[in-house]
């Protein structure tokens, strides 16, 4: 074919602006960096870890677990060490039935008990600042601004429900923020549903991804949706439910073999963090034929503007038991039970550089 000199031209001209384009994507992604800078086993020498229901890192890098099993929380240093044990089995003062969700900031402990449905709100030294009883599920909260925000069924007066909800520190409830619209016999919409993580940064925003999906909700502290971003990463395996496992769902014997092969067919959501002028999604896949889960980081600006979807050496085993909690500042925390009886936990710390 035979160009003209004006054709020829503008060719160039597109040449010349795919080429800026694509260095300029270049330098945008390499902008970005997650470094692995730590890793190490929590000490089981002293006290067991028995059963975790979550995790929270402070500002000192101390770690927090519940111990659903053991009644109490679990404080570990840098290196696993294991610094502090607070609470104990039981329904009295300092006591727990089963401690399962926790955040912290800089001066509050608040812990969820499933036990007894009750929020304990503390200080930074575990004293007891309040408590309040709310009748509700297991879901993911956060603390911000002298409030909890959590992922908490709630039906009210008139029979509506919805998750999502803002309480003060006396359980007062002063938002409720997702209105459920499927019906009560939509099993498997309910199901997802319920599974969502949440954070917030400190420009009056809070964040909530479901479990199930790739789309990430802003919120403002009013509780009122902005706005909601998401890139599907290539990978990504939406979850559906399969006649085959539901047939096994049936049978008592092939229950939970059922749900976990079924569990591992998909991708799921395992964490949501706010960085330093930065989101992180990060999803998990299960390689069959690694036998093991496989983690992703995705990348966004402070304003939801896709960056870049990064595969992560570590973590990775048979088991699905991952916690993933940050500094909000530049570090990310994953703790993986490494060995599919539990009785194993590896902390991987990895530092984001812009």
């Amino acid at each position: 074919m035979i160009l003209t000199e004006k054709v020829k031209g503008n060719f160039f001209i597109f040449l010349i602006a795919k080429l800026i384009l694509f260095s300029i994507h270049l330098f945008s992604f390499s902008s970005y960096k997650i470094i692995l800078v730590d890793q190490y086993k929590i000490d089981q020498s002293r006290r067991v870890l028995f059963l975790p229901g979550d995790m929270a890192v402070d500002k000192n890098e101390n770690i927090y677990f519940t111990d659903r099993k053991d009644g109490n929380v679990k404080i570990y240093g840098r290196g696993g060490r294991l610094l502090r044990i607070f609470g104990k089995q039981g329904n009295g003062p300092n006591e727990f039935n089963e401690p399962f969700n926790i955040d912290v900031n800089s001066n509050i402990i608040c812990i969820f008990d499933k036990g007894n449905f009750n929020y304990f709100i503390y200080n930074k030294n575990f004293e007891l600042i309040n408590k309040f009883f709310f009748f509700t599920d297991v879901s993911e909260f956060i603390l911000s601004n002298n409030r909890i925000i959590s992922w908490n069924y709630f039906r009210d007066k008139r029979n509506k429900e919805y998750r999502g909800i803002i309480f003060n520190f006396k359980g007062k409830i002063l938002k409720l923020l997702y209105n459920i619209p499927f019906d009560i016999n939509d099993i498997e919409n309910r199901f997802y549903l319920s599974y969502a993580f949440i954070d917030a940064n400190d420009k009056d925003q809070f964040f909530i991804i479901q479990k199930k999906d790739y789309l990430v909700k802003v919120y403002n502290q009013a509780g009122e949706k902005i706005s909601e971003f998401g890139e599907k990463p290539f990978f990504y395996k939406k979850p559906h439910l399969t006649r085959s496992y539901l047939k096994d769902l049936r049978s008592h014997q092939r229950s939970y073999k059922a749900w976990e092969s079924w569990y591992r067919d998909f991708t799921w959501v395992v964490g949501l963090s706010s960085l330093k002028n930065c989101i992180i999604v990060a999803l998990g896949n299960f390689n069959r034929q690694k036998g093991i889960w496989e983690y992703w980081i995705q990348l966004y600006d402070e304003n939801g503007k896709y960056i870049d979807t990064i595969k992560l050496l570590e973590p990775g085993s048979p088991s699905e038991v991952i916690f993933l909690d940050s500094n909000n500042n530049d570090l990310l925390f994953f703790a993986e039970a490494t060995r599919e009886d539990l009785s194993e936990y590896k902390i991987y710390k990895y530092r984001l550089i812009l």
